[in-house]
Formats: structure tokens, C-alpha cells, sequence
């Protein structure tokens, strides 16, 4: 009976350490195992755009790609999956990971925190990868470990003086209801080209992760991809043939570098077959969110 009760454990154990591995190598099984603890209260949507971030932020962990833009609408899980998820996948494969972490505003940029720091602490995360680290500190905006691993949660536009990362997750850097001001753009755009820049510790290989909807034709994400230093990463909520792939595909070709293009063909397309509860039902580009919901964006003024 003992010799069967042993089996049956090492049989556990290393049913623990295969899905382990499985998950540490996939950052797209990590999304869909760890879905659940995140966010219980909403089942997965398990459309293939999911397995476009998923690959393309896996890039970024595999070091194929150093910057990386996403543009895409609200409703899609980009903050859940490009800050929360992502933040949390690259500490089961390296805890001495340094992150910093940042959105418009202090609450987002607080409430993702949480998020990570809830997954890190769930029963799931310990019992699938049992980390070899305890906590150091829990803070709302300061998560950090005894193998010296850091995420620190900064607002844009905020103080980042001593603040140093081996990488960098920028969510929303301009809140859509200040997308007219050329103050507050040019501000955003500062930030993050010209403030967070020299905010790596390895200036060579420091890599970012900018998400977020298109809102204006000056907007922060249009300077930073002018700069050509982005992967472009485009999905627009309806699609448009003659913006596939937007600015990268100019340049490059029909496909990012890891082998994406979209998968839609039909003009006006939905990147969903049915809404979801952050867009409205028939995105249009007549409407007055025509910024956010396609990031077609259009200037108008300051």
C-alpha cells in the first residue's frame, strides 16, 4: 500500500513538472491555463487574435523581438495578456526579471499590479511552478523577490529617475478623453521616446512591450513607430485591406517577423464574429470612436 501511495506521487510530480515545462516554454498555454485565476468571472474568448499576442509577446521572452507595438481596441484582454499575464509567465522562466510597468493613469497601473501580484500568490501559480523565491515586498506599485526580481508599477509622464528595468510594458499611454490636447501628446510621447529610454540595464538589449489603441495621428504610438526601431503588431477591430499590417508592412513585407499577417480577407471584417462588452456592437468609422475602436486615427486639431 505505501509503495503505491509513492508511485501515485511521483506519478503527480511529474505530472506537475511536465505541464510546468509546457507552460514555461508556451506563453499561449500559460494564457489559456492561468485564464481562470486571473479573471474567473470571464470565460476565455478563444479567438485566434489571442494566439497573435501570445506569439508575438513570446517573441519578446524568446529575445527574437527587442520592441514591440501592439495596437489594438479595448475589449480584446490586452491588459490582462500584454501586462498582467506576460509579467507574470517571464518569472517562471527567470525570477531575477526586472520589469517596469506603466499606464496613463494610477489606478490602471495600480489595479494590474494587484492582478500580478494576486496570480504570483494564487494556489495555481505556486502549485504548478513552485517558485524557489518568497516575497520581498507586496506593495501596490512595487512587487519584488529574494532572487532579486522587480516589477515596478510607474504612471506615464510620472517621476522614473532611479528606476531601471531589464524591460519595459507600456498599456494605454494617453487617455482617450485627452487625445485632442497637443500638450498632453507631446507629453506622453517625451515619456516614453525620450525619458524611458535610458531607463534599461542593459542598453543594448533592454526590450518594451507598448500596447494600446491608436487615437490620433500624433499620438504617442504613431511617434514611437516612426522612429522604425517597432515590430507592428496591428489588429484592427474591422478590418481594412489596405492597413493589414500598417507601417511595418510598408517596410518589410506582408508579415511580421515571427511569420504573422491577419487572418481576415473580407473589407470591414470583425477581429471578433460578435462584440464583446468593451466595444460597441457595430464599430463604424463614421462613429466618434472611430479613433479608438479602429485605430484609424485622425487629427483634428489640438
Amino acid at each position: 500500500m505505501e509503495s503505491k501511495l509513492l508511485l501515485m506521487r511521483e506519478q503527480a510530480r511529474r505530472r506537475r513538472a511536465e505541464l510546468s515545462e509546457r507552460l514555461r516554454a508556451n506563453f499561449a498555454d500559460f494564457i489559456r491555463a492561468s485564464w481562470s485565476v486571473v479573471d474567473p468571472a470571464m470565460p476565455l474568448i478563444n479567438n485566434w487574435h489571442i494566439d497573435a499576442l501570445a506569439e508575438h509577446l513570446q517573441a519578446v521572452g524568446d529575445r527574437q523581438i527587442r520592441f514591440l507595438m501592439i495596437n489594438i481596441g479595448p475589449g480584446y484582454a490586452k491588459s490582462i495578456i500584454g501586462s498582467v499575464m506576460f509579467s507574470a509567465w517571464l518569472w517562471t522562466r527567470d525570477p531575477q526579471s526586472k520589469i517596469i510597468a506603466a499606464t496613463y493613469a494610477r489606478a490602471l497601473t495600480i489595479r494590474d499590479s494587484l492582478r500580478v501580484r494576486d496570480l504570483f500568490q494564487s494556489e495555481w501559480y505556486r502549485d504548478t511552478f513552485d517558485p524557489q523565491w518568497e516575497w520581498v515586498k507586496t506593495n501596490e506599485d512595487w512587487l519584488s523577490n529574494t532572487q532579486k526580481g522587480e516589477r515596478r508599477a510607474l504612471t506615464v509622464r510620472g517621476a522614473a529617475t532611479g528606476f531601471r528595468a531589464d524591460g519595459q510594458i507600456f498599456d494605454d499611454l494617453l487617455n482617450a478623453s485627452e487625445k485632442h490636447s497637443k500638450v498632453t501628446r507631446d507629453d506622453a510621447t517625451e515619456w516614453a521616446i525620450k525619458t524611458m529610454s535610458s531607463r534599461f540595464n542593459d542598453m543594448r538589449n533592454g526590450w518594451r512591450v507598448v500596447i494600446g489603441q491608436r487615437l490620433h495621428e500624433l499620438d504617442p504610438y504613431g511617434a514611437m513607430l516612426a522612429t522604425g526601431d517597432y515590430v507592428h503588431l496591428n489588429l484592427p477591430s474591422e478590418f481594412e485591406r489596405e492597413r493589414k499590417c500598417c507601417a511595418w508592412c510598408k517596410e518589410h513585407g506582408s508579415t511580421t517577423p515571427i511569420g504573422f499577417t491577419d487572418k481576415r480577407t473580407q473589407e470591414g471584417e470583425l477581429l471578433l464574429p460578435f462584440p464583446t462588452p468593451g466595444l460597441w456592437p457595430s464599430p463604424s468609422a463614421t462613429s466618434p470612436f472611430a479613433g479608438e475602436i479602429l485605430r484609424t486615427a485622425t487629427r483634428r486639431g489640438s
